[in-house]
């Protein structure tokens, strides 16, 4: 599976979410920072304790203006260890380099899903919507829009879908997530007024997300009770369910269920 999460506006927590459900899944995955401005879970979740400094999307750029080919194994080289079976590939520094890894995004998009089909889910952070998410929409199973419940944001959200919508693949799920206070409002009156698919709500828990996106609760994230009962954890889990759900089945699930 291909899950892409992306804003229309603002910074209503793509990074944090994405972060999350990857910390959370149950399945080998594989997270990339894709966001062209660039990407902040290194510095702010790893605290900048990164085993290879070697290995990231501006490195797999680079190599690809040498050119060499990226592919499937391109990604696995690139990829660290997050926590168990999850990885992470590291994102651009930062919107200066946003033109310089431009080129890449295609590419890279087509590695991604090869392997998926090889039973390696993989979470791409596309961070705000742009002509360069565009690769990655067309290989994604699903595509979720993170948006905060204001108007504004709402308005915009209803417009990017749609434009998302005409750029994702057929087989593609495209539905919102809503970042929300708990009980602030109901995924079925945004539907009915906007005529939005909300996958999900994830609860509007600016502390803990914090201490997600500074670093606190590096290492001790999955242990610490104040990080595991807190409202956004328990919110994900509901979301990662919700997103599973619509997660198409490979060659490699069909073996290991002939193998069970």
């Amino acid at each position: 599976m291909i899950l892409t999460l992306s804003s229309a506006k603002g910074a209503p927590g793509v990074t944090t979410t994405a972060l999350l459900l990857t910390l959370a899944w149950s399945r080998p995955v594989l997270l990339i920072e894709a966001d062209p401005s660039g990407g902040s879970i290194a510095a702010g979740y790893l605290s900048g304790d990164l085993p290879h400094v070697d290995r990231s999307v501006l490195e797999l750029a680079m190599a690809q203006r040498r050119g060499e080919v990226i592919d499937a194994a391109s990604l696995r080289d690139s990829a660290i260890p997050l926590v168990g079976d999850a990885r992470f590939i590291v994102g651009s520094p930062g919107p200066g380099q946003a033109s310089f890894c431009a080129p890449l995004w295609g590419p890279m998009a087509d590695a991604a899903r090869l392997l998926s089909v090889k039973g390696f889910d993989v979470v791409v952070d596309l961070g705000r919507i742009s002509a360069d998410t565009q690769p990655w929409l067309r290989v994604a199973d699903m595509s979720l829009l993170v948006t905060r419940t204001t108007m504004p944001a709402l308005a915009a959200a209803q417009s990017a879908a749609a434009a998302m919508r005409a750029t994702a693949g057929r087989r593609s799920v495209v539905e919102v997530m809503t970042v929300v206070f708990i009980n602030e409002s109901g995924t079925t009156e945004i539907k009915d007024a906007l005529d939005l698919d909300v996958a999900q709500s994830i609860a509007n828990d600016p502390v803990t997300a914090e201490a997600f996106s500074l670093g606190r609760a590096h290492r001790r994230s999955l242990k610490d009770k104040r990080i595991t009962d807190s409202r956004l954890m328990r919110s994900i889990r509901p979301a990662l369910n919700a997103v599973l759900a619509h997660r198409p089945e490979t060659a490699t699930d069909m073996l290991e269920a002939a193998h069970v």
